[in-house]
């Protein structure tokens, strides 16, 4: 493996526009014309990118013989890989909870994703297709068992899930934005062996200036590619490409970085962006010995908390005992309570966004640990005070 920073453009959303859309619609044109200029500033650069083609949006992607012949010429280029992003995109989660089109028991994702698979390369001609780009960037252990069976070896989507099925696949997630990536580039952060996935999608460069604050525009963007060229030890990849070079994108090392990305969940509500695990490199894809040497300081950080907040709870209950025993029931009853009531909402609201739940749980799990041992003091005083349990305190 070289001593490079490997960096992968990400492109989702390519869809068809139904005939004559584009006469009408001034917006699908503007993004059109973007994807067109993105296209051929790639080439004037000689850097290769990644598209997710969404095979069946609005309109199957075959009929929009513009952008077909466009992913072709830059396939037969060599500068292109194409990735499966989906089959309608179509967000198949209930109301409240994170967007996903691949949300659904196996089968149901099975048959999209060979639905989605066959169009596609009807539509661009192609009979090896890698890799595979849920939208909204969700999946679960159903898509990771669809993906093996429809024969993919690639998996980009985000760093918060894990499954044992998916160890059979390559996964390399999405670390950062444009802004992001350049944003490392200015600083010149990129650490050799690591990898940027930026991901990118058509408001962002095409001119549509009230995408969410977020529009970044062809001018930047070449400004951007324009440094990437200087820097020497950047190397602009696709996922095949990428594969192929670099020998450490194991199963442990995304293992790795979801186990980080579960304390980053469970601390994010309690530390400030700048102290969250992972918040020096949050925008790259590191190594295993990276991931494996955070994973170990935040366990020692949260085990050290977690014996504190015990120690705590059970030294100001044992005061607490040698006062009224009714005011002792109403403290533990109060905070018995509290860590239940702590415990639902937090797994609510990290259910509904999509994250791990099980390092939240930890935090009112402590304080429940907390008081049923001052609750086992209450029974056992002579363990706090020397006397017997049943004796009662002048």
């Amino acid at each position: 493996m070289s001593a490079a920073t490997y960096v992968v453009f990400r492109y989702d959303d390519l869809a068809a526009d139904a005939p004559s859309v584009r006469e009408t619609d001034k917006q699908r044109q503007a993004v059109w014309d973007a994807e067109r200029a993105m296209d051929e500033l790639f080439a004037s650069r000689g850097f290769p990118y990644v598209v997710g083609i969404i095979p069946n949006a609005t309109a199957p992607f075959y009929i929009d013989t513009a952008k077909v012949s466009m992913v072709t010429q830059a396939l037969n280029a060599g500068r292109l890989q194409v990735a499966l992003h989906g089959f309608t995109h179509t967000n198949h989660a209930s109301a409240n909870a994170r967007a996903s089109e691949f949300n659904r028991d196996f089968s149901q994702q099975l048959a999209d994703i060979n639905a989605g698979l066959s169009l596609l390369r009807e539509s661009v001609h192609l009979d090896r297709i890698t890799t595979f780009i849920p939208p909204f960037n969700d999946w679960n252990e159903s898509t990771a068992r669809a993906l093996v069976s429809a024969g993919f070896q690639i998996l980009s989507a985000d760093r918060y899930r894990h499954s044992s099925t998916v160890d059979s696949l390559t996964v390399v997630p999405f670390t950062a934005q444009l802004w992001d990536l350049e944003t490392l580039v200015n600083n010149r952060s990129l650490p050799t062996n690591s990898v940027v996935v930026v991901i990118l999608h058509p408001p962002q460069i095409a001119d549509i200036q009230s995408y969410d604050g977020r529009f970044f525009g062809l001018p930047r963007l070449k400004s951007l590619l324009a440094k990437i060229g200087t820097m020497q030890d950047i190397h602009v990849v696709t996922f095949d490409q990428l594969v192929k070079e670099n020998s450490e994108l194991s199963a442990a090392r995304y293992a790795a970085a979801a186990r980080l990305w579960q304390w980053r969940t469970l601390w994010e509500k309690l530390l400030p962006e700048s102290y969250r695990p992972g918040a020096k490199n949050v925008f790259l894809y590191e190594s295993e010995a990276a991931y494996s040497k955070l994973n170990l300081s935040w366990l020692a950080i949260t085990s050290t908390v977690i014996l504190c907040i015990i120690a705590l709870s059970t030294f100001v209950t044992r005061i607490i005992l040698t006062k009224r025993s009714v005011i002792f029931i109403r403290i533990v009853f109060v905070a018995a309570a509290f860590a239940v009531l702590s415990a639902a909402l937090l797994v609510w609201d990290l259910n509904h966004r999509g994250f791990n739940v099980n390092g939240v749980r930890l935090f009112p799990l402590c304080a429940a640990i907390g008081f049923f041992l001052a609750s086992l003091s209450r029974l056992f005083g002579s363990a706090f005070d020397g006397r017997p349990s049943g004796e009662k305190s002048q």
